[in-house]
């Protein structure tokens, strides 16, 4: 019994085992997961190819996202720094990152190399390109001496065909040195008279010019007006040489303007005397204690040749200095000294000339210094401005034969300053203000057409044209009831008033129609109807096409008296049969005031502010800024000057402390997200940047100046609102 008992359990042990090997078998031959099923050279292969796809996203990555100090670097010195590299031009070290680049990321350029490469303001770039740009930009301010608080005009004028777009106006103020690469015995020389810029200023002085985007349309001007105001700009170098810089997107192009001054009191020049030469059609002011020079002095003037023909030279003098202005009629020598190969030269060791380009009343000039040491503590400074003026070559020359007090020195030269800056030709194109303020009587002119207007106006908006001494401006239509045009809404870009300095070879905008909305949300469009001068103002009439009439409508009249800054003066009712009399132009006074227009003619910077229920006060609002509530005060404010911005609530100072938020209307610009981001805004909403719509500044405070950058993108914005409202 025993014996089966035992036979029985080494029978069932056996086929355990033999269960078990089979479900060993079993498992061998059905794989429990992916991994265990693939063979051997099937496991090698996803192993490769993993290996492959990192390399793959990595070398790609690499190629798109920034590597720090791996970049196309374009920086130069001279000449022999740049090399032409497929499309452009780059340093060694730029053109070395690249060839490894296009070799590493497989980078196929197809284009040509540049014949030749040449560095130039600091940058390679070609020749070509160089050609293209260089002289065809030029920045111009309408004087060269300031006071503190006076406004600065800043014209860019383009002749490019294509327009320019810059991303701001920089501000470079004078240091130390003229040139950086100057050896240490010529910097002392230097440093003793004459300074070179090299350092950008970005100050904080509600500056319409550092609005952006900044860009000039094809063969146009366009002006831009700082408005430097007290206590916003107190870093502000006084009594400095200054200039403006702007840098061009697509190429990194520079452009500098002339030099200028602002000082705590312009130099007054009210009393100051005025010679005017019929002959050779120039005037200019010195002042009353400079008495003229009867002697017509004959000194050497720096370049020029004995050969030359003299025709003329009036000066005056003070003590050791003399001011004089010559007229040359040589061409050979015109063309011996045009503005070219400017900047320091060291002539020995007690001598230096500087050479440098400045512009006079709108002319590009040539000036020379030139700094004699005669003992340790006296020097000879001679200064010579060139122009060449149809045909003729005029020389403004300061002679100050010794310096030994400095003071002497820099008053001398801010005299012969603001003597350059009252030297004019009696042709030359005479400023807006000047013209307006002269009382001077405006022009309709009949059949005269001008075919070079801008690119963003079609041929078809042409209107009226009014002219005024030397300045030209052309009505641009858009299309409503009383203006049938053959172009849709949606590509008209542009209504206002054009204008032209150079018989329309180039158009600046002078007044521009940003069409209102009524209390309905719907669009009025307006147009300019005519110009007319009264009691020193330029006044412009523009009229809707809501009348009962055939060509009536509800006309708006502005006024300004400087060409710069618009008043609205009046609400009137446009009758065309009463307005205009034919080929005369108009007869204003002949219509009546009504009270229908969409913009009151009450004054947004002048009512009086309504409360609210918890004791604030609500400012006027401009109707295009009528969905923001709270930075609409704030933008409205902002242009009607400083005093009226300090009494708007949230206003602390320089800063404004309530905290805006704002909600877009769509995903913002990539330009738009920069500035929010510039100026301290953050997405509200867990999204990326491009698709937030709402954007807040969590510290409160933000300087009003930064939040000023905001006012160009306000149609961007649906409504605002602030965290720390109180």
């Amino acid at each position: 019994m025993l014996n089966k008992t035992q036979d029985l359990n080494r029978d069932l042990d056996l086929d355990q085992e033999q269960n078990k090997d089979q479900d060993k078998d079993q498992n061998q031959e059905n794989p429990k997961n992916f991994w265990q099923r693939l063979k051997r050279w099937q496991k090698i292969g996803v192993f490769v190819s993993g290996f492959i796809l990192i390399c793959v996203i990595l070398i790609k990555l690499m190629c798109v996202l920034p590597v720090p100090g791996f970049n196309f670097d374009r920086s130069c010195q001279n000449d022999s720094d740049c090399i032409p590299q497929s499309c452009g031009c780059l340093n060694e070290r730029g053109a070395r990152n690249l060839s490894i680049m296009g070799t590493f990321c497989g980078i196929y350029f197809d284009c040509f190399p540049p014949s030749a490469c040449v560095c130039k303001n600091g940058s390679c770039t070609g020749i070509d390109d160089w050609n293209h740009y260089n002289d065809s930009v030029g920045l111009l301010t309408d004087k060269i001496e300031y006071g503190r608080e006076e406004k600065i005009k800043l014209t860019i004028k383009n002749t490019l065909p294509e327009d320019i777009t810059f991303n701001i106006i920089s501000l470079e103020v004078e240091t130390d040195k003229w040139e950086e690469d100057l050896s240490e015995e010529d910097e002392i020389i230097i440093d003793n008279v004459f300074d070179g810029f090299v350092k950008d200023i970005y100050c904080d002085c509600n500056a319409e010019c550092k609005k952006l985007p900044l860009s000039v349309e094809a063969n146009s001007n366009k002006n831009y007006l700082w408005n430097q105001k007290t206590g916003l700009c107190d870093e502000l170098p006084i009594d400095k040489k200054l200039r403006f810089k702007i840098t061009l997107w697509d190429n990194s192009y520079i452009y500098y303007s002339n030099e200028f001054t602002i000082k705590k009191i312009a130099t007054d020049i009210s009393d100051w005397q005025t010679y005017r030469n019929e002959e050779f059609g120039f005037e200019m002011k010195y002042p009353e204690e400079w008495k003229e020079d009867k002697n017509k002095f004959n000194d050497l003037v720096v370049f020029l040749s004995p050969e030359s023909q003299k025709t003329f030279s009036y000066s005056v003098q003070k003590n050791q200095a003399r001011i004089s202005v010559q007229v040359h009629t040589d061409k050979n020598m015109q063309e011996e000294i045009d503005i070219e190969k400017l900047g320091a030269k060291i002539i020995d060791k007690n001598v230096s000339i500087i050479e440098s380009e400045i512009f006079i009343n709108g002319i590009k000039a040539r000036q020379t210094r030139l700094l004699y040491q005669m003992s340790e503590d006296n020097w000879y400074l001679e200064i010579s401005t060139y122009l060449n003026y149809k045909n003729n070559l005029y020389i403004i020359h300061l002679l100050l034969n010794s310096i030994v007090d400095q003071n002497i020195k820099e008053e001398t030269i801010n005299i012969y300053n603001s003597f350059l800056s009252t030297f004019k030709f009696i042709d030359q194109n005479t400023n807006i203000e000047d013209i307006i303020q002269g009382g001077k009587e405006i022009e309709y002119l009949t059949d005269f057409k001008f075919e070079n207007l801008p690119n963003y106006v079609f041929p078809e908006q042409k209107g009226a044209i009014y002219k005024l001494e030397n300045y030209i401006f052309q009505f641009i239509n858009q299309r409503n009831l009383n203006t049938p045009l053959p172009i849709s809404d949606n590509d008209i870009k542009w209504a206002g008033v054009l204008y032209s300095e150079d018989n329309g070879s180039s158009w600046s905008d002078f007044f521009v129609i940003d069409n209102p909305t009524d209390y309905n949300d719907n669009e009025v469009k307006y147009n300019p109807v005519g110009m007319f001068m009264k009691n020193n103002k330029l006044y412009l009439d523009i009229s809707d096409d809501r009348g009962a009439g055939s060509g009536e409508g509800n006309l708006l009249r502005y006024y300004t008296e400087d060409g710069e800054i618009w008043t609205r003066d009046s609400c009137l009712y446009l009758i065309p049969e009463l307005y205009f009399n034919g080929s005369d132009g108009i007869d204003p006074f002949t219509i009546t005031g009504n009270s229908d227009c969409v913009y009151s003619p009450v004054s947004l910077c002048d009512d009086e502010p309504f409360g609210t229920a918890i004791g604030g006060n609500v400012y006027p609002i401009d109707l295009k800024y009528k969905k923001l509530h709270f930075l609409g005060q704030l933008f409205t404010a902002a242009d009607c000057g400083q005093e009226r911005l300090s009494q708007i609530d949230g206003v602390d100072g320089e800063n404004y402390i309530l905290g805006p938020r704002i909600v877009l209307k769509n995903n913002p610009s990539q330009e738009l997200v920069n500035v929010f981001k510039s100026i301290g805004f953050n997405c509200c909403d867990k999204v990326l940047d491009d698709e937030c719509k709402e954007w807040s500044h969590d510290n409160y405070s933000i300087k009003i100046s930064e939040l000023l950058k905001l006012e160009p993108y306000h149609k961007n914005f649906n409504r605002d609102d602030c965290i720390n409202c109180g």
